[in-house]
């Protein structure tokens, strides 16, 4: 088990407070997560010397190993935070996963954490072989005095909002779905990787930046985004994909063009927010080509940048 304490987002004890825990993977922390936490907030604040916390797995990598992350952990923790946690419970999942339901609750959840009052979602499972679920956590906890809140689902787009579908509309390049469904642009934070400089030869000089195994992969193309630099969003294009006009067999990587920017950024760590799908990845006949394919993106990405502008409230 790792503590988390926020805003510092430092490594801690666990609090010796009531705890007021929201359970669950959290995987991209979208709009029924902050409900979650909402919640757990409200139910922290109507109780004396109360703190709010999340309880989460340090990694999908066990509790589903087939399943891309939309989030790596540290993204996922300090979105947490933002979202108002004061603690994050980040457990190995081989700590748990042989507990009995029972065994879950009085030992870890009252026990060891002291919890005061839980929240997790309508559809949440827990225990050895997910044999747990609301109804079983709710007998589990009140028959010890401590309260179960069951948040129901949150709608967007016509559906629940599931890491499922913002997954789904990660990987068909619908960007504004899956926005609608974060409540926040789908974003990624990458180590800057040392490039062959192609762009900057182009005249357009990219960061560049891996996606590490295991994260998801949105959908081939070129976007108009956005990049956080010291705290600001600077206008950028972004292209994911594996070069296929410069390179034949290229790692897939996301090669973003800053607009108007000079800076130097290799060995830093950037996040990268993809807004829209301007088009699919493409084989140019030459490299002239390719030049005029980047300068047409550029334009399509001002464009789209004072549209956005001019819409805003």
């Amino acid at each position: 088990m790792t503590v988390y304490k926020f805003p510092e987002m430092t490594a801690a004890a666990l609090p010796d407070r009531p705890l007021s825990v929201a359970l669950g993977n959290f995987d991209g922390v979208h709009l029924g997560h902050r409900r979650l936490l909402c919640a757990a907030r409200t139910a922290a604040a109507s109780r004396p010397d109360c703190l709010t916390a999340v309880w989460t797995f340090s990694s999908l990598a066990k509790t589903a190993p087939h399943v891309p992350c939309l989030t790596g952990p540290e993204e996922k923790f300090r979105a947490l935070g933002e979202a108002g946690a004061e603690y994050v419970i980040a457990e190995e999942f081989d700590a748990v996963c042989r507990m009995e339901p029972e065994e879950f609750v009085t030992c870890y959840l009252l026990r060891r954490m002291r919890c005061a009052v839980v929240v997790c979602g309508f559809n949440f499972r827990f225990g050895r072989g997910a044999r747990g679920d609301a109804d079983t956590l709710r007998t589990a906890l009140e028959t010890r005095g401590v309260p179960l809140i069951v948040v129901p689902p949150v709608t967007a787009g016509g559906g629940i909002v599931s890491s499922t579908r913002i997954r789904a509309a990660v990987e068909d390049g619908d960007m504004e779905a899956a926005e609608a469904m974060l409540g926040r642009p789908f974003s990624f934070t990458l180590p800057v990787l040392h490039g062959k400089a192609l762009g900057r030869q182009l005249g357009f000089a990219t960061l560049n930046q891996r996606f590490p195994e295991g994260r998801i992969v949105p959908r081939r193309g070129v976007y108009a985004a956005e990049v956080s630099l010291d705290g600001t969003l600077r206008e950028a294009v972004a292209d994911v994909g594996v070069r296929p006009t410069v390179e034949s067999g290229g790692a897939l990587e996301c090669e973003t063009h800053i607009l108007g920017y000079e800076g130097d950024l290799y060995g830093k760590t950037v996040t990268v927010r993809l807004l829209l799908r301007l088009r699919g990845e493409e084989t140019f006949s030459s490299l002239s080509a390719l030049r005029e394919a980047i300068e047409n993106d550029v334009r399509r990405t001002r464009a789209y940048f004072r549209t956005r502008k001019e819409a805003a409230p």
